[in-house]
């Protein structure tokens, strides 16, 4: 089975500063990984380059057995960003249009039969916000925020699904109930999921793996190891 992932001898600069220096990472299927390194290690950079936003210097990036596409037009690929547009807060919609949007914004993937009615509530259902449906987005709590961003990117039944420091904004509680929600998701869906994070130590020890991103490079190791990093 092909990996959901695959970076390999990834180089990448940005207005000649050495972001990556020859990274190498694979996201087996049904996997959930964590990806954890300090502010400006450049997670940010892997998740674009995943999405397609940007391409690697030398190096290559697959997706699912592909080359990665800058929009993921047919729903394979679902994504929460580190920081939400500040328009969604002030937009005049509901949770579920905004959840519903997604499915207007782009074709799903080529060949898929689900039920457009029904994705809606169920991704808010897994997302845990069913309740919230008819609530206006711009008055949620953050950690309900969040929630309506994961249903967003849940709704076509992704099987890659990015978070982009998606705990960054929100209290502790919040955070473990979040990341919880996500290991839960991944066990029931057997989407893989790469969550990327700064904080390691508010991180439940709920991926498969941890991988960490340093001086340009991924090294590894497994949830709940002790002992050194070591070059993957």
């Amino acid at each position: 089975m092909e990996a959901a992932v695959q970076l390999d001898g990834v180089f990448f600069s940005y207005r000649g500063t050495p972001i990556l220096k020859g990274a190498s990472f694979t996201l087996a299927p049904g996997e959930l990984c964590a990806l954890v390194g300090p502010n400006g290690a450049g997670k940010s950079t892997v998740i674009r380059l995943i999405l397609g936003e940007l391409a690697p210097d030398r190096g290559t990036v697959e997706v699912l057995g592909r080359a990665p596409s800058a929009a993921s037009p047919d729903g394979v690929v679902g994504y929460v960003p580190q920081q939400a547009p500040d328009d969604y807060r002030h937009f005049p919609a509901s949770v579920e249009e905004v959840v519903g949007a997604m499915l207007s914004a782009a074709p799903v993937m080529k060949g898929w039969r689900g039920d457009r009615k029904g994705a809606v509530p169920r991704a808010l259902r897994a997302a845990g916000i069913e309740d919230l449906a008819r609530r206006p987005i711009g008055e949620l709590s953050g950690g309900q925020f969040q929630r309506a961003l994961l249903a967003r990117a849940l709704v076509s039944s992704p099987k890659l699904l990015l978070l982009d420091e998606p705990t960054s904004n929100l209290d502790d509680e919040s955070a473990d109930a979040l990341v919880r929600l996500v290991s839960k998701l991944t066990r029931e869906s057997g989407a893989s999921v790469l969550l990327v994070t700064h904080d390691r130590a508010r991180m439940p020890d709920l991926p498969d793996r941890v991988v960490c991103l340093h001086d340009g490079l991924v090294e590894e190791r497994l949830s709940g190891q002790a002992g050194e990093w070591h070059d993957v």
